[in-house]
């Protein structure tokens, strides 16, 4: 056993001193034998080491793209708001007219003015206004039931309105289409126009019209 031990070292012992001895004899093998250890350690560097810088680096370079991406649209919202401002300011003298429209309260008594200030330019004669579900304060008039009248959009109350005008035809129609175009608008659920005979036998036209008041409850506000 011994003796095999002592033989195989001296062959091997003589195998490598002659590598030795031809990587000393030739230049040229020395030269591409570093090569190939400098390749190997800049692969193995590369692995471990830069690798994970250039992983770091692609993850800055994405997290920069989507900050850039955010900054344009942050810059987008407040152009927007620049022009929002600046449409507010240009029309600040307009906005008492969106009050008007849709008042703060049922207001009912400057409708009732518009109402006669058209009858009278139209010529025709008022035989009645009148106004249901009306609540001075506290809860405020009940939006259409299911199943009736579609409510009006928005959080906005409704005041019933029925107004009944009598004189020609013509001057009825242009009455009912003045009514649909006043600032305090009028939903006009139903009109119904009449010819009857007065007791003097004189033909008389009736229109009668049914609709409804936007106006917001100020203790929702």
């Amino acid at each position: 056993m011994a003796q095999g031990w002592r033989r195989d070292y001296s062959r091997y012992k003589g195998f490598f001193l002659n590598i030795l001895n031809i990587y000393k004899s030739k230049p040229t093998l020395i030269v591409y034998l570093e090569i190939i250890l400098s390749l190997t350690t800049i692969i193995v560097f590369s692995i471990f080491a830069i690798k994970p810088t250039v992983l770091t680096i692609i993850e800055l370079n994405n997290e920069i793209g989507n900050k850039e991406s955010v900054i344009v649209s942050l810059n987008q919202k407040i152009g927007n708001l620049k022009t929002a401002s600046l449409v507010l300011q240009n029309q600040s003298s307009r906005l008492n007219l969106i009050d008007q429209a849709v008042p703060k309260s049922a207001n009912l008594e400057t409708v009732i003015d518009q109402v006669e200030k058209l009858a009278a330019t139209h010529q025709v004669g008022i035989l009645n206004i009148a106004s249901t579900d009306l609540f001075l304060s506290g809860a405020s008039s009940k939006k259409a039931k299911a199943g009736d009248l579609k409510a009006l959009p928005g959080e906005v109350n409704e005041l019933n309105l029925t107004i009944s005008v009598t004189g020609s035809y013509q001057d009825l129609l242009n009455f009912l289409k003045s009514i649909e175009n006043l600032r305090r608008p009028i939903k006009i659920d139903t009109f119904v126009i009449n010819a009857t005979n007065s007791s003097d036998s004189t033909r008389v036209i009736v229109l009668t019209l049914t609709g409804r008041l936007p106006f917001i409850n100020q203790s929702k506000i």
